[in-house]
């Protein structure tokens, strides 16, 4: 939880907050595609099920930024990057 993530960055929520303007948080992707390119990623140890309870984690701290826009997974890499512009250029009107 939260007190948890202070105590690993040695700071509050709401100085880590102050730092970035916005959060932009992508959901994790299926199984099938995770399995199919998680070698794409050197740095990536967990399995699926790690990794979708870290997602949910994270997303329970960085939720709380005042500009937290969630990116839902899609079908397709191009529609998850589209959603991702799009909120980008609401936010940094």
């Amino acid at each position: 939880g939260a007190e948890e993530y202070e105590n690993l960055i040695h700071c509050t929520l709401a100085q880590e907050f102050l730092e970035y303007h916005s959060v932009l948080f992508a959901e994790m992707p299926s199984r099938e595609v995770f399995e199919r390119t998680k070698n794409n990623n050197p740095a990536r140890g967990e399995t699926y099920d790690e990794a979708c309870v870290l997602g949910e984690r994270s997303r329970e701290i960085w939720q709380q930024h005042q500009n937290f826009v969630f990116i839902p997974d899609f079908p397709s890499w191009e529609q998850k990057v589209d959603n991702a512009r799009q909120a980008l250029r609401f936010l940094l009107k």
